[in-house]
């Protein structure tokens, strides 16, 4: 006879959150420390963090390689004692990135589970069907080949006792996870409890220049709508118990902070209020829940305990530009770099950029215009095969461009190459400000785009 043990999922920031037995626990997507994405994102209310309060947790999971999941700044404070456990990727980028931190790895196979300690069984499956213009990072985040197809690069997991089923769903849009979550029922039967993410993280529309402020507001508005949909179509799908909308729950600061309002991410309970609406007029036996900091759901009793109240968005509004707003980035602390190295650099990284454009067979008229230091521009021609060095103004006189200006101590970082600064994280981040003519995504040119690096 199995013994009887209580099931409780703590929420304890964005991603991260533990399902713990009275025996076992899993922490998942650890992200404690603010100024991830090069000292872009910060936790609201502020966090507090001490690593003892982990150090008995039996095992973490980590979905992907994204600093708000695979956060190097919190990992760096576990214990190192405690295992990973991810997805076995193609690419062994996530695996190699949390073994230089000290970490024992479990790569588990697609689909596959593995148990816990004494209570829990951890499954991990692919979210697949990868397109970056349906989760709106537009570079990219994994190899990719010809036809722009399968890359595997993110994951959702299934947390079981024998009785409850948790399914974390955290960055997956609903497009590219459909025929996973298939799968995830045909396996488990009914989900208790789902968390699924209700907002996207990436650039558009608040760092596209070629929106003006009222045109940024109603993108924003379309973004938000967007993906409160997608939250809907995997609720309806997976028809949970309990659902509780997380993931995302960060905000811009440093000189970024300006641009929070144009991001198109709701508040969290207003979230939470528009899907219980969706449930309660597709007749779904679905409920919502949102958890604060610390606070706990037991699956068995029904009940919540911990926690402390939700911050409202004026609170947040505030909080934002009395203590974040003069924050500085990370590379704000970096000398300025001179022409003459922003030069060379770009030299060296066109060659991988070219190399990588004829690799996969994809070649465009549009021109790449990266802005740099004393009035000077690069001009990226992929239709040429050559990179030329004029100024901004003779730079976008084509008819068919894409300008990706950073700070170029920023940029120096990325030239330089991924372990300085990498492309897709800094756009996650909200540190490229883009302007496109005509105003349309060619996925190509962004994927070889985030191999512009020396």
């Amino acid at each position: 006879m199995r013994r009887y043990h209580q099931v409780r999922i703590k929420q304890h920031k964005s991603a991260t959150f533990e399902v713990r037995t009275d025996n076992t626990s899993i922490l998942s997507d650890p992200w404690f420390v603010d100024g991830e994405y090069y000292g872009a994102w910060y936790h609201v209310p502020p966090y507090r963090f001490d690593p003892r309060e982990f150090d008995s947790v039996d095992a973490i999971y980590i979905s992907h390689i994204h600093p708000d999941h695979m956060s190097r700044k919190t990992l760096e404070k576990l214990n190192k004692g405690i295992p990973v456990y991810i997805h076995r990727y193609e690419s062994p980028f996530l695996r190699k990135n949390i073994e230089e931190l000290d970490f024992k790895v479990v790569e588990v196979e697609n689909g596959k589970s593995v148990r816990i300690g004494d209570d829990l069984v951890l499954s991990i499956y692919a979210a697949d069907n990868c397109d970056p213009e349906k989760c709106g990072k537009f570079f990219g985040c994994a190899p990719v080949e010809v036809r722009f197809g399968s890359t595997q690069i993110d994951s959702l997991s299934v947390i079981s006792d024998g009785t409850h089923n948790i399914l974390n769903v955290n960055d997956c849009p609903y497009a590219l996870c459909v025929h996973t979550l298939d799968l995830v029922i045909e396996k488990h039967g009914h989900i208790d409890f789902l968390l699924t993410g209700y907002g996207g993280a990436g650039p558009y529309p608040q760092c596209f220049a070629n929106l003006n402020e009222g045109e940024k507001l109603k993108k924003a508005k379309e973004k938000e709508a967007q993906f409160i949909g997608q939250a809907e179509r995997i609720i309806e799908k997976v028809r949970p118990s309990y659902f509780m909308p997380f993931a995302g729950t960060y905000i811009l600061g440093g000189k970024l902070h300006r641009l929070n309002r144009y991001r198109g991410v709701p508040h969290i309970l207003d979230a939470a209020a528009q899907l219980e609406k969706f449930c309660r007029e597709k007749k779904l036996n679905s409920r919502g829940i949102v958890l604060s900091d610390r606070e706990t759901f037991n699956l068995q009793t029904k009940q919540r305990s911990g926690g402390s109240p939700i911050w409202s968005k004026d609170r947040i509004d505030a909080y934002t530009e009395k203590e974040l707003s003069d924050r500085l980035l990370e590379y704000e602390r970096d000398p300025m770099p001179s022409l003459q190295e922003l030069r060379s650099l770009s030299q060296r990284a066109f060659e991988r950029f070219l190399g990588k454009s004829q690799s996969l067979g994809f070649t465009t008229q549009t021109k790449v215009v990266v802005p740099m230091v004393e009035g000077r521009t690069a001009l990226l021609d992929l239709e040429r095969k050559e990179i030329n060095f004029m100024s901004r103004e003779e730079a976008e006189k084509p008819n068919s461009l894409l300008v990706v200006e950073v700070d170029p101590r920023l940029l120096a970082r990325l030239l330089k190459g991924p372990r300085f600064a990498h492309w897709n994280n800094a756009e996650i981040g909200s540190h490229i400000t883009f302007k496109r003519r005509p105003d349309v995504f060619e996925r190509g040119l962004y994927y070889c785009m985030s191999f512009f690096h020396a």
